[in-house]
């Protein structure tokens, strides 16, 4: 039997509503793609570090 998923606690929420907000604004400003740029930039630029690091 597989256990139940845990409720959504207090530091997710605390995290999903500025990126939400974040996301929102980029998407009022500059259109639909833009919060998907975003991300994929911080993406790569996650990498590069990750690069870096290892």
């Amino acid at each position: 039997m597989v256990p139940p998923a845990p409720a959504t606690t207090v530091p997710t929420t605390a995290a999903r509503t500025p990126a939400s907000l974040l996301a929102g604004g980029l998407w009022s400003l500059f259109g639909p793609p833009a919060p998907f740029w975003l991300g994929g930039v911080l993406g790569l630029l996650a990498a590069v570090g990750l690069g870096i690091v290892l």
